[in-house]
């Protein structure tokens, strides 16, 4: 649903012939944002982004911690979007935020958060450009891990 809104909004610019910068669809409608503290990797049992260039994230359910690695000497920083529903169903969020690893290429990253055990997650790890215009690339979207 996000990426067809996006598509249809991207074609709309398209068609009417002007230039707008728009965020991916795992940056739309954000509401928390949070700074990682350096932190090594995560250990035990956890859930992670498929890798892309720039940017690995992962979720420790016990805990309810996000790690997010830098992977890349660039400008641009390392986070996961996240979103929060309550039951398995992805449609209704209610709750979503950015975990940003801002602390360099080869660095982990924590955001310790809280979330209720009855709560489910969608996470992808993310580049952003703070100075460069703001949204790179994202990672697939990981569906359906369940908070600790």
């Amino acid at each position: 649903m996000r990426r067809q809104l996006a598509a249809v909004v991207a074609g709309l610019v398209a068609v009417a012939g002007g230039v707008v910068a728009l965020p991916g669809p795992a940056m739309a409608g954000l509401d928390e944002f949070n700074q990682a503290v350096a932190s090594s990797a995560p250990t035990g049992t956890y859930k992670c982004t498929v890798a892309i260039a720039g940017a690995t994230a992962c979720f420790k359910p016990y805990g309810d911690i996000w790690y997010v690695k830098d992977t890349a000497a660039d400008s641009a920083s390392a986070q996961v979007a996240w979103y929060m529903s309550i039951g398995s169903a992805s449609e209704h969020y209610t709750r979503a935020g950015t975990c940003r690893n801002s602390l360099g290429n080869g660095t982990w990253g924590a955001c310790n958060l809280e979330y209720a055990e009855t709560e489910w997650l969608d996470f992808a790890a993310v580049v952003w450009d703070v100075d460069g215009g703001g949204y790179v690339r994202e990672s697939p979207m990981v569906y359906g891990v369940k908070a600790g």
